[in-house]
């Protein structure tokens, strides 16, 4: 009785708007106090914040962060973008396809999915409206396509799962390469049938086909995204590099480029700074405040019993398995997509493990389907972020959206079914 009223507690401290991590803090907090009374309620509070705060693979979350900021500035993402649309301009859908994979180039630096919605919003969009594609399907499109950045390492939302799971940050970043990749081509599959069922939707070819000189010409603007991403995930792959060192060597070579093109001045740096400063003190607070609720949790052996609850049932493992994919795109709805991962991890990885699944392959599972919410109603953040940065009406962003994400769920179902497509990446990597 008193772990359904601390749940319902958390649930209506949400409800009222107060930030995550004082929400699941303090909601944590008075189940601590409910239990232990003062001093256990003391006892934990001495230790979380500071052995949370002084967590060294957290300072991969800022490092990631900083580089997407400075990928910004830089202005690397609008000219890769206009590189691979000068290469599949002819093709019909072309500037769709353009925005998927500049996506996922994007995401290979960034690691966010709202950075990423956000940049394409602003480049991607205006040009496929301006050569007569729906701005409902463009809209939908940019949206879904932010959430290949939750994959494709850089990934915050994998470095978060490893450090309150306690899973190899290394293997779980490399894991997703494979799996973002896929998603890539999930996206441009999805986006080809909907522009052959109906091709005005598309408005043909995106512009005249651009002689090879000048695509050889527009090449220069891959290779700082090829060598950022050599640098943070190559080095992961070798093993040459922890996932910490990695991410900032990464934020300092695209501190680096922004200063060689010119991008830099105090200003944007100071902007680039204090935006790094409270995106990363929000997650370690809710991180801090995620793991006093998980305390309180285990005190009360509330993860224990539902384990054990389930490892009882007579179901097959995949039936779990499907029902736990279930309440993830459920809270997705609601929920971003570290406040879901701080509430759940530490009640379903337990679970999966008891089944004997990999917890790297979990990982990308689950953030991969967190992510998924981010485009659905009623507050999907990526469908809110192009909304408001293009003035579509929301609604016309979520329906423009629908059919990428039945084509993510396919994606999501086979990743599912064979574990192998995430694992043999992390499984070749040098011990």
């Amino acid at each position: 009785m008193l772990v359904i009223s601390i749940v319902l507690l958390l649930i209506l401290f949400l409800v009222i708007g107060m930030p995550v991590g004082f929400a699941i803090g303090c909601a944590g907090a008075i189940g601590l106090y409910a239990v232990g009374g003062i001093p256990m309620l003391l006892s934990i509070l001495n230790t979380t914040p500071f052995s949370t705060a002084a967590h060294y693979e957290l300072m991969t979350i800022p490092m990631f962060i900083l580089m997407a900021e400075f990928i910004v500035v830089s202005g690397v993402a609008d000219e890769l973008f206009d590189t691979v649309n000068a290469w599949v301009a002819s093709i019909r859908g072309g500037l769709g396809i353009s925005t998927v994979i500049t996506g996922a180039a994007f995401g290979a630096v960034c690691g966010s999915s709202a950075a990423s919605a956000a940049t394409l919003s602003s480049t991607a969009i205006p040009q496929m409206v301006k050569h007569g594609y729906e701005k409902k399907l463009a809209s939908g499109l940019t949206a879904i396509v932010g959430t290949l950045a939750v994959m494709i390492p850089p990934s915050n939302g994998l470095v978060i799962y490893g450090i309150i799971g306690d899973v190899d940050l290394g293997k779980l970043l490399v894991a997703g390469f494979f799996p973002g990749i896929l998603g890539a081509l999930t996206l441009t599959i999805a986006l080809r049938y909907l522009l052959w069922r109906n091709p005005a939707r598309g408005g043909g070819t995106a512009a005249n086909r651009v002689p090879m000189r000048e695509k050889m010409r527009l090449l220069k603007g891959i290779w700082p995204m090829l060598v950022l991403f050599i640098l943070v995930t190559g080095v992961l792959y070798l093993g040459v590099a922890t996932p910490t060192e990695a991410a900032s060597m990464g934020a300092f070579g695209a501190f680096v480029l922004a200063l060689v093109r010119r991008k830099l001045d105090a200003a944007r740096i100071y902007r680039a700074l204090t935006r790094t400063a409270r995106t990363s003190t929000m997650i370690t607070m809710i991180i801090i405040g995620a793991l006093i609720f998980g305390y309180f949790l285990t005190i009360t052996e509330t993860t224990q019993n539902i384990v054990g609850g389930i490892g009882a049932l007579h179901s097959p493992r995949w039936v779990i398995l499907t029902l736990i994919i279930c309440v993830y795109i459920v809270l997705g709805c609601f929920l971003d997509q570290v406040a879901i991962l701080v509430l759940t991890v530490p009640i379903t990885l337990p679970i999966i493990t008891a089944l004997h699944y990999d917890p790297v392959w979990f990982g990308i599972i689950v953030t991969l389907t967190s992510e998924i919410g981010l485009v659905t109603p009623p507050f999907g953040l990526n469908a809110f972020i192009v909304s408001k940065t293009t003035d579509t009406p929301v609604e016309q962003v979520f329906a423009g959206v629908t059919p990428f994400f039945l084509a993510m769920a396919v994606l999501l179902v086979i990743l599912a079914a064979f574990p192998e497509l995430v694992l043999w990446i992390p499984n070749s990597m040098p011990h």
